[in-house]
């Protein structure tokens, strides 16, 4: 579970037992958020005056010194089809 630190930042507050980071054993409670993917779309169509987006790209989003709802809302910009990355640095 990630957590928002007072002074800015997302930390792992809580590892769930028998979850893929527990299976894993490659994050920790501490450890510190400093990326995940998101999907942002490069251009936009104009159908008979109606904008579309498309170009949908998945790019890396560093996220430190952002605020909890906005990393929470890239990471939630992937479509339930693609794996989400997230990158931890280990806090001792």
């Amino acid at each position: 579970m990630l957590e928002e630190k007072k002074e800015g930042g997302i930390f792992v507050g809580e590892v769930v037992e028998g979850g893929n980071a527990d299976k894993s054993g490659l994050v920790s409670v501490g450890d510190e958020l400093i990326a995940t993917s998101g999907v942002v779309f490069n251009s936009t169509q104009d159908y008979g005056g109606v904008s579309v987006k498309s170009g949908e790209e998945t790019v890396r989003l560093a996220v430190r010194g952002e605020k909890f709802d906005t990393i929470m809302a890239a990471i939630a910009s992937n479509p339930s089809q693609r794996t989400v990355t997230l990158e931890f640095q280990k806090c001792m």
